[in-house]
């Protein structure tokens, strides 16, 4: 049946089959962590004198199967799908198969044969939905907050399946991870359905390294990440890898940007992995805590986060913190010319906060009789980054630290990094923009001025925009106090829900205890949609509503032919 390729059944279905090849290869999170999960279960039993046949011949299968039915997909050869499920199948149903299976751990069997099965699904329905199709930004701005809730969803099924805990406390911690927010419900106590939760510290290796990978892909973006692994990206993805906020052109193309901007962001990560392990972390806690730290995102591997941690542990962690809020940009000029990094406006802007930040704790605050100074240091840092590791209890903060704090949150790291927020360089451009409007008085009518940050360069309406961000974040944050104050009535106290409600907007992460487990079910929706709404920037959200409330379907004009006398 024919098509066009404006229609919407075109649209729909093209937007259809971008969400399932996005979903698809989000699905190698699982795949990888069932792989990891594999290697100790498959370590140990080779420890334990089983045959290297009889260990590895069900991976060989499940490998094999897999394989073939994405080939098959792919070339859209039925009789090789056929003839692959039966493989599948067969290599399943062989006669010791079933206690081989039981040899390996839960968490290998639920994440190798969920993430396949995600993928494989992913890919069919991409080959069953593709439609040749021109879609808008407005059609990207609404597949964008779509997917941001179903990848979410999709990731939290793990959870679900292992620890036999609610699907609301499962997606809460998984988009808590994409989105780079940091908070978890993981705090060993009781939930509002009466389900013990529990804490960092009892989690299996597998799922603490299911927490770090999610954060990883949420920093530089699932659709970002797509793009780089997809060998021809259509158009469409490339309109989503837009809207989704993370990207800014390195090279002529989106898709060499994004294939560049996934080797830097790889470096970045090697770096970090590097510089924890000097600093005395073991391996696989210095990959957890390099993939949240490059980031932003602020999952540890432990219940008290870095309290616990040695002092070049947390230098470390200052230094990786920088990094992932440094701009990409010109982190990637700076391969050529090393000292364009030092040079960058944003960075230095970074700097001259956390210095005033540190001085103000001292002089004004006094901070340092309670706490010391690398531990204040670390938090400003934390803060301002919009990572969220915690090196002190806050609950037990005094409130002018924790105000302290939440200016900082508000501020933000760069543009075009991994970190939250409002982005530093909109106050340094609106700052810049006030001072030359009233330099600009007395000038002749119709002055105009273009208006430069470092290699950036801002007109008045681009200025208007950055203010409008702003002013949407401040005002999503003034409702999202009333609506928490609703909610949660006396339970906690007014200076830590001030303080949560603006960690879950700004994609921060650090809590006064008032997220976890214990979290009522509807704060727990609150500070989920807060954290997807921070995470996109809420302007296009907005767009998306607006559009949505002044839709109106179009009519075609009917034109009445004259009766022929």
């Amino acid at each position: 049946m024919p098509y066009k390729k404006h229609s919407r059944f075109a649209k729909l279905m093209y937007i259809g089959s971008a969400l399932s090849m996005v979903i698809g290869i989000s699905s190698l999170i699982i795949i990888s962590v069932g792989v990891f999960s594999l290697s100790i279960d498959t370590a140990g039993l080779l420890r334990e004198g089983y045959s290297v046949f009889y260990v590895l011949m069900p991976v060989a299968l499940i490998l094999t199967g897999t394989v073939i039915i994405l080939i098959s997909l792919l070339r859209e050869s039925l009789t090789l799908l056929a003839c692959s499920v039966s493989f599948f199948m067969a290599g399943l149903l062989m006669g010791k198969m079933e206690k081989i299976f039981s040899l390996y751990s839960s968490e290998t069997v639920v994440f190798v044969f969920l993430g396949i099965g995600i993928l494989l699904i992913g890919v069919a329905f991409y080959k069953l939905l593709y439609r040749e199709a021109v879609i808008g930004v407005i059609d990207a701005l609404g597949t964008v907050a779509f997917l941001w809730f179903l990848v979410p969803l999709i990731h939290s099924l793990p959870l679900v399946l292992l620890l036999k805990i609610p699907l609301l406390d499962a997606f809460f911690e998984s988009v808590m991870g994409f989105t780079g927010t940091g908070l978890t419900v993981f705090t060993g106590a009781i939930d509002h359905k009466g389900i013990y939760i529990p804490s960092v510290d009892e989690l299996s290796m597998p799922i603490l390294l299911w927490r770090s990978i999610i954060q990883w892909v949420g920093g530089i973006g699932v659709v970002v990440m797509s793009m780089a692994i997809i060998a021809q990206p259509s158009i469409g993805l490339v309109i989503l890898a837009e809207v989704e906020g993370r990207l800014e052109k390195l090279e002529p193309t989106i898709k060499k940007t994004a294939i560049q901007m996934f080797k830097l962001y790889i470096v970045l990560t090697i770096i970090s992995f590097a510089l924890f392990y000097i600093a005395g972390l073991g391996p696989f806690e210095a990959l957890c805590q390099a993939f949240t730290g490059i980031s932003t995102a602020g999952f540890s591997t432990r219940s008290d986060s870095f309290a616990s941690m040695s002092l070049a542990v947390k230098i470390a962690g200052i230094i990786v913190m920088i990094l992932g809020a440094s701009n990409f940009h010109d982190m990637y000029i700076a391969r050529k010319r090393p000292w364009a990094f030092l040079r960058s406006v944003e960075l230095r802007a970074m700097l001259i906060t956390i210095t005033l930040a540190l001085l103000s704790s001292f002089g004004l605050f006094r901070l340092h009789e309670k706490y010391s100074l690398i531990d204040i240091l670390f938090q400003i840092t934390s803060a301002l980054t919009t990572t969220g590791w915690q090196s002190v209890n806050l609950s037990a903060s005094p409130i002018e630290f924790k105000v302290l704090l939440i200016t900082l949150i508000f501020v933000g790291g760069s543009i075009f990094s991994t970190a939250g927020s409002v982005k530093i360089l909109r106050y340094i451009a609106l700052f810049k923009y006030i001072r030359e409007e009233i330099n600009k008085m007395g000038k002749p009518r119709g002055y105009q001025t273009m208006y430069s940050v470092g290699r950036y360069s801002f007109s008045p309406d681009s200025v208007g925009r950055a203010a409008l961000v702003m002013f949407l974040y401040f005002f999503t944050y003034q409702v999202g106090l009333a609506i928490a104050f609703k909610m949660a009535g006396q339970t906690y106290r007014i200076d830590n829900l001030f303080f949560e409600v603006a960690s879950a907007l700004g994609n921060i992460g650090l809590s006064t205890g008032v997220a976890g487990a214990s979290l009522p079910a509807g704060l727990k929706l609150e500070f989920i949609v807060l954290s997807i709404m921070g995470r996109l920037e809420i302007f296009p959200l907005i767009i998306l509503f607006y559009k949505l409330l002044t839709f109106r379907p179009s009519r075609k004009r009917i034109i009445k032919q004259p009766a022929v006398s």
